[in-house]
């Protein structure tokens, strides 16, 4: 399990919940909140598994969750 603190603890809109530390793991399902990769289909409401963490050099802090996506379509500008 990998604990990822927030980037942010507070947030501006009232409702949006926050949490002190975001708890994932490999296997993990997800749901995007936020566009990230429009083109290729990574958009707010699509579905993933976490399938891998990139950390920094130090191997301290997790800088990119790496995602698979739930629907062949998703995801296939980059592979």
């Amino acid at each position: 399990m990998v604990r990822i603190p927030p980037l942010q603890k507070r947030s501006a809109r009232s409702d949006r919940i926050t949490l002190d530390t975001l708890e994932l793991e490999v296997d993990a399902k997800v749901m995007l909140t936020r566009n990230t990769n429009i083109p290729d289909g990574f958009a707010n409401g699509s579905f993933c598994t976490v399938i891998d963490f990139l950390y920094n050099d130090e191997e301290t802090v997790v800088v990119k969750i790496v995602l698979r996506s739930e629907e062949e379509r998703v995801g296939v500008e980059h592979s």
